[in-house]
C-alpha cells in the first residue's frame, strides 16, 4: 500500500461507524446495555466513588475504570461511551501489532476485519469486563511482538504489568502469566542464567500488581484471591458436565447445585471458606468425569457470532419471549418469525456479519497451518499463547463475548493469512513460497523466521 499512513485511519473510521451506531439505541434505552453481572460491577464503581470497596465476587479493575468515567460524567451511557472508545483503541493496537509483525496489507486486513466483528461491534459498550479487558490483552500482544524483535527485560517486564492489570479486569488472565514465562523461556535468546532472572523479574512485575489486591481480599476474610466468582464455575461448569453424565439438562443440575450451596455456604463463616468448598466440589467432579470435562473444554460455542446481542441492543428483538418453546412446538420458521417479529430482513445483516467472523477464523487458521508446516516457531506460539488459550479457558460455559481476548491475535493472524494465500496465487511463488513469504512478511523480524 504506497499511502501506508492512511490504513490505520481509514480502518478506524470503519470500525466506528457500526459501534457509533449501536450507541444511538443506547441513548435512549441504556438499560440495554445491562446484564446480571453489571450490576456488582457497578456496585464496586459506585464503592470506589464512595472511598471504599465492598464487592468480593469481582475484580476491581473494571469498577475502577467504571469509576473514573462517572466521576467525569454521572451517566451510564457515557460510560458506554468510553467504552465503545476503548473498542475502537483495540482496532489500533491491532493494526499496529500486525504492521509491526505481518506488513502493511496484512494490518489494513486485521483492522477491518475486527472492526466489522459482530461480537466485537455488540458487546462494546455492554457493562461487562470483556472489552476492557481485550483492550489490556491486544496491548499485552503488541509488547510481546516488540519483545520478539529485540528481547529485553524492559518489554517483559512491562508486559508483565500489563497482564497483572489485565488479571484485576478479569481473573481468568491469572494463568496466563504462566504461558508468558514460558514464550519468553522459549523466545530469549541469552543463556539458561539469564532466562531464570529474566523469568523472576516477569513474576516479579506480575505480583507487584495483582498481589497487593489480593492481600486486600484476604485481610477481607476472601483469602488470597483475585476475586470469589470463580467457584460459581460449580453450578455453570460443573451443571454441564453432569448434565452430559447424567443425560439431563444444564437448568436441572444447576437447580440441584445451587440448592446444595444455599444449604451448604450458610454454614460456612466467610468467604474463603465458601470459595473452598464450591472449588473443591467441583474438582470433586472434574476427578470423577476427566473424560467428559476435557471434551467439554473444547466448546466451539464460543466462536458464534453474537448477532443475538447485537440486534437485542437496536431493539431488533427481544431476549426471554420463550422462543425456544415455539421452536420446539411449530418449528424453525415460526421460531424465526416469533423472534424477529416480522423483521425478518436483519436476517440478511446477520449473515453478512457472520460470514466477516467466519472469513477471520479459517484465514487465522490458515496462516497457523502454514506456519506450524513451515517450522515458524513464533507464529505456533502465538496462536496457542493469544488466541488457543483465551478459547478454551472458560470450558463449557462459552458464551461469545468470551472469544474477544483472542480476538487481537486471531485477526493478527488473518491478515497473516491473507496475504499468505495471496502470494500464493502468483506462479513464482508456487514454486518459491517460503521465500516470497518472508518477503511478503517484512523477513526483520524474528517472530516469523525458522
Amino acid at each position: 500500500m504506497k499511502r501506508s499512513w492512511l490504513a490505520c485511519p481509514v480502518a478506524i473510521a470503519i470500525g466506528s461507524v457500526p459501534r457509533i451506531a449501536v450507541l444511538i439505541p443506547l441513548h435512549a434505552h441504556p438499560d440495554r446495555a445491562l446484564r446480571p453481572d453489571s450490576f456488582e460491577y457497578l456496585r464496586g464503581a459506585s464503592d470506589l466513588m464512595h472511598g471504599c470497596y465492598t464487592v468480593f465476587s469481582r475484580p476491581i479493575g473494571w469498577s475502577a475504570f467504571a469509576a473514573a468515567c462517572l466521576s467525569i460524567c454521572d451517566s451510564m451511557f457515557f460510560l458506554s461511551v468510553a467504552l465503545t472508545a476503548i473498542g475502537i483503541a483495540t482496532i489500533a493496537i491491532a493494526w499496529q501489532a500486525t504492521r509491526r509483525s505481518a506488513g502493511n496489507l496484512a494490518a489494513f486486513v486485521a483492522a477491518i476485519l475486527l472492526s466489522l466483528n459482530v461480537t466485537a461491534v455488540a458487546n462494546g459498550p455492554m457493562m461487562l469486563s470483556d472489552t476492557l479487558f481485550s483492550f489490556a490483552v491486544s496491548i499485552e500482544l503488541l509488547l510481546w511482538l516488540r519483545f520478539t524483535e529485540r528481547p529485553d527485560a524492559r518489554r517483559a517486564i512491562a508486559m508483565a504489568v500489563v497482564s497483572g492489570i489485565a488479571t484485576l479486569i478479569r481473573p481468568i488472565e491469572f494463568p496466563h502469566i504462566a504461558v508468558l514465562v514460558l514464550m519468553v523461556l522459549l523466545s530469549s535468546p541469552c543463556d539458561f542464567r539469564k532466562r531464570l532472572l529474566l523469568t523472576a523479574a516477569v513474576l516479579a512485575a506480575f505480583s507487584i500488581v495483582v498481589v497487593p489486591h489480593m492481600a486486600f481480599n484476604a485481610r477481607r476474610g476472601a483469602g488470597w484471591v483475585v476475586d470469589c466468582n470463580t467457584g460459581a464455575m460449580l453450578h455453570q461448569n460443573g451443571a454441564m458436565l453432569l448434565a452430559e453424565v447424567n443425560g439431563t439438562d444444564f437448568e436441572t443440575e444447576k437447580t440441584k447445585l445451587l440448592k446444595e450451596e444455599a444449604e451448604v455456604l450458610p454454614r460456612l463463616p466467610d468467604w474463603e471458606s465458601r470459595e473452598r468448598w464450591r472449588m473443591s466440589r467441583y474438582l470433586g467432579i472434574l476427578r470423577s468425569h476427566p473424560l467428559a470435562a476435557a471434551r467439554q473444554q473444547f466448546n466451539w460455542r464460543v466462536l458464534i457470532p453474537d448477532v443475538p446481542t447485537l440486534f437485542e441492543i437496536c431493539g431488533v428483538t427481544e431476549a426471554g419471549r420463550g422462543t425456544m418453546g415455539v421452536l420446539a412446538k411449530d418449528g424453525a420458521k415460526a421460531a424465526i418469525r416469533h423472534y424477529f417479529k416480522g423483521r425478518e430482513a436483519w436476517i440478511a445483516v446477520g449473515i453478512m456479519l457472520s460470514a466477516v467472523a467466519l472469513t477471520a477464523y479459517v484465514l487465522a487458521l490458515a496462516a497457523f497451518v502454514m506456519d506450524l508446516a513451515a517450522k515458524r516457531w513464533g507464529g505456533v506460539l502465538l496462536f496457542l499463547g493469544f488466541v488457543l488459550f483465551y478459547l478454551l479457558l472458560p470450558g463449557a460455559i462459552g458464551a461469545p463475548r468470551y472469544q474477544l481476548p483472542a480476538l487481537p491475535a486471531l485477526v493478527l493472524l488473518a491478515g497473516t493469512g491473507w496475504t499468505s494465500l495471496a502470494c500464493l496465487q502468483k506462479t513464482k511463488c508456487k514454486t518459491n513460497f517460503t521465500n516470497e513469504y518472508e518477503k511478503t512478511h517484512r523477513g526483520g523480524n524474528r517472530q516469523w523466521k525458522d
